[in-house]
């Protein structure tokens, strides 16, 4: 078990599980993560994983205040499991995992990254 919280409340996180099994706490809500599936957490919430077999993931930190422009300052995304396996899902998790190595690239394409991830995501905030 790993729980997550940062000091960092400034921010989401966006959580793509590469490989093995976890199951995801948010206060009374759970969340069941396979294999390419991904989840938008608030780091201001406190968080629990149980990890069921050889968890690998890989979390991209979203500023708040581009969430927040893009969605609202209560974004429905939040604490929902979007499939690796669904149309928009296989097409997010190569886009999150390049994004993840590129994370040292000049601050304004980063960000420019970080705001086509948040047009991606957008269908799963309706």
């Amino acid at each position: 078990m790993k729980e997550i919280r940062t000091d960092n409340d400034d921010c989401y996180f966006l959580v793509h599980q590469l490989q093995g099994s976890a199951t995801l706490n948010i206060g009374e809500c759970a969340a069941q993560l396979e294999p390419g599936d991904m989840i938008v957490l608030k780091a201001a919430k406190k968080s629990e994983f149980n990890f069921l077999s050889s968890p690998y993931q890989i979390s991209i930190c979203l500023p708040r205040q581009l969430v927040e422009k893009a969605y609202s300052s209560h974004p429905k995304i939040v604490g929902k499991t979007i499939s690796g396996r669904s149309n928009l899902g296989s097409v997010i998790g190569p886009f999150v995992q390049e994004l993840f190595t590129l994370l040292n690239s000049p601050q304004n394409e980063v960000e420019a990254m970080h705001k086509a991830l948040l047009a991606l995501l957008r269908p799963f905030d309706e």
